[in-house]
């Protein structure tokens, strides 16, 4: 089905799609509006709308087990388990830089990925700030409308 709707789309036709589904609203679409209680809370391209988030959680697949998370400058690293390292960064903050120190330690990243969507995060921080957000949207009292637009 998103094949037939990208198809449509790169023909010039501009669909609206009403979505829970985030991952799906920011791979597939350009503009998006976040509606909380029948009103539109933010209205920009998907560009815009995810620079306002501050804020990621990358978790880093190691090639090798750990005991504990390492000491790093300027980041703070949790363990999930013996290869999963979760680590938050700031917008002002450089990949190069930790990966510079995770280096310096030993250790070795076989695969990394965002916690959660970034789209999600946003949505429930513009919400209410909070995980009952989460909540709310699968009860349906909020949605994201997007628009893939030729």
């Amino acid at each position: 089905m998103w094949e037939f709707l990208r198809n449509i789309n790169d023909a010039g036709t501009t669909i609206i799609l009403t979505t829970h589904y985030l991952e799906e609203a920011e791979n597939l679409c350009r503009t998006v509006a976040i509606i909380e209680g029948g009103n539109i809370i933010e209205r920009d391209s998907m560009a815009n709308v995810l620079r306002k988030l501050q804020t990621e959680t990358f978790v880093f697949n190691l090639r090798d087990s750990r005991d504990a998370a390492p000491q790093l400058s300027g980041f703070t690293a949790v363990l999930s388990d013996a290869h999963t390292l979760e680590i938050e960064m700031t917008k002002t903050q450089s990949l190069n830089d930790l990966f510079a120190q995770l280096s310096a330690h030993g250790i070795a990243v076989n695969s990394m990925r965002n916690k959660v969507n970034r789209l999600e995060e946003l949505f429930i921080r513009l919400v209410d700030g909070s995980a009952s957000a989460a909540g709310r949207a699968s009860a349906g009292r909020s949605e994201t409308a997007a628009a893939l637009q030729p």
